[in-house]
């Protein structure tokens, strides 16, 4: 019975995950928004931070920084957007990119 369920379904066997990846680390399409670019990017930065020493965690933070400005309004944008409104929901989402200013900005005014 098992024999002809998988007769079925066209002889294709299921690939497992390591094999899917694989395939999906080797297709041939690559741009600056691409998951795997940003993986390779994300795994720099976490070695930076943890090997480079002050400089490498400053370095780290800014590439996690700028994966952050990419990733966020990429995943939430369009349901912030349809939440709050156009305007709001793209100022909310991109948050990454003014927040740490405006927050640089404050702390140096509380400084003096």
């Amino acid at each position: 019975m098992k024999e002809a369920e998988h007769q079925g379904q066209g002889g294709k066997k299921a690939r497992g995950f390591w094999s899917s990846f694989f395939h999906w680390w080797c297709a041939p399409s690559w741009s600056k928004s691409d998951p795997r670019a940003m993986l390779i990017l994300a795994i720099l930065a976490i070695a930076l931070m943890i090997f480079g020493g002050s400089q490498g965690l400053i370095g780290g933070c800014l590439l996690l920084w700028y994966l952050s400005t990419v990733i966020v309004p990429g995943l939430w944008a369009e349901s912030l957007c349809r939440r709050f409104g156009s305007k709001w929901g793209m100022i909310i989402a991109l948050a990454p990119l003014w927040l740490p200013i405006v927050v640089a900005l404050s702390a140096g005014l509380w400084i003096h």
